[in-house]
């Protein structure tokens, strides 16, 4: 029972395919709980979902062997428009990536109240917002680790081409001012 349930809200409600035809949802409206996402509480009354992150109009990657329709595939080729929780629990488990890797000790108590203490609902929770929509930044800075930088900041970041095609990826970070950075690269087995 120690999971964190992420719903959907909306962010995007159009875009544009390989073809150039532009498409929208029907029935989402921008900034709210996406229609899929479903409510709680659970059937034994645990308060889920927990938090909200972005899960519909999603551009998300075509791997080599993925077979897609021209309505779905985006203009690089390379991704592809995809909705649901499915899409949102990522956004989610990147930001406990980098609250773990701020503090490596944090067992699951204090990633769930760091995430449902800074959603947007100020820690009340309902049956379809949960705790609101997540905040990567203030849930980053409710884990007690280094401060970070308050002269750096990441402009742009770029990969290309699609990694999950299998090919060699060249990645362009752009900083506002001058600095010493180690950017470390790892594979999903850690390498």
């Amino acid at each position: 029972k120690k999971v964190i349930t992420v719903g959907s809200y909306t962010t995007k409600t159009s875009w544009t395919d390989i073809l150039g035809n532009s498409w929208s949802t029907t029935g989402e409206t921008s900034g709210n709980v996406s229609t899929f996402s479903s409510s709680g509480p659970t059937r034994d009354l645990r308060n889920k979902p927990e938090i909200l992150a972005p899960g519909c109009v999603i551009g998300s990657t075509i791997t080599k062997n993925t077979v897609t329709s021209p309505f779905y595939t985006l203009p690089d080729g390379e991704h592809m428009i995809m909705q649901g929780t499915s899409m949102s629990a990522p956004h989610v488990t990147g930001i406990v990536a980098l609250m773990l890797q701020r503090n490596n000790n944090l067992d699951y108590d204090t990633v769930k109240n760091a995430l449902i203490s800074t959603g947007s609902r100020g820690g009340n929770w309902e049956k379809k917002n949960g705790y609101g929509k997540v905040n990567a930044l203030a849930a980053f800075e409710y884990i007690p680790g280094t401060p970070l930088p308050t002269n750096l900041a990441v402009t742009e970041v770029h990969s290309y081409p699609n990694p999950a095609r299998g090919n060699y990826v060249t990645f362009v970070y752009k900083v506002n001012s001058d600095c010493n950075a180690n950017i470390n690269f790892y594979n999903l087995t850690g390498e």
